[in-house]
């Protein structure tokens, strides 16, 4: 697995995240790959799931959460739930602050995105972090449709700098 390295060795996942997303990570608190929440009632209340999820604390001791999604060789999720009525994201919208107003009911191609980032959002929200959630999509470099599906995504985004890319070959360089 990729990410692998992140959990069994922390430093050199601190140093990957660092390098590669700009977010100041100071130690990795937790790690948890395939990460899907025990009780979905207490998050989004559907099937969410990221490929890894990191909580992790800063240079300055604030703890925040990063969902960090990897699409290599499959496609973006066709599955597009209903989020726009939902009430959790709705809710989530409101108090995280990440999202234009409009997020919710367009960009359908970067639900899954969404949903990845809202789950980061949610678990936060429930652990009390202080900081905005994060989601890092690695992708690979030849991949055409991931480029119009970060920039549907971006676009949806009020806090830009919570959605990281990199390209597989940039991980692999780290």
């Amino acid at each position: 697995n990729l990410l692998g390295p992140i959990s069994s060795d922390p430093d050199w996942g601190v140093a990957v995240i660092r390098a590669l997303t700009g977010v100041a990570v100071e130690e990795l608190v937790k790690v948890a790959f395939e990460y899907a929440p025990a009780r979905p009632s207490q998050h989004l209340d559907d099937q969410t799931r990221m490929d890894c999820l990191v909580v992790y604390r800063d240079v300055r001791g604030l703890h925040g959460a990063m969902a960090i999604e990897t699409k290599l060789s499959d496609r973006f999720s066709s599955r597009r739930l209903p989020i726009a009525s939902n009430a959790r994201y709705i809710a989530l919208t409101r108090a995280l602050g990440i999202w234009e107003d409009a997020a919710l009911s367009g960009a359908s191609a970067a639900n899954q995105l969404m949903r990845c980032h809202a789950l980061a959002g949610s678990i936060g929200l429930r652990e009390n972090l202080s900081l905005k959630p994060a989601l890092w999509l690695i992708h690979h470099p030849d991949d055409s449709s991931a480029d119009s599906v970060v920039g549907l995504y971006r676009s949806t985004l009020r806090a830009p700098e919570t959605f990281i890319t990199s390209t597989i070959a940039e991980v692999g360089a780290s």
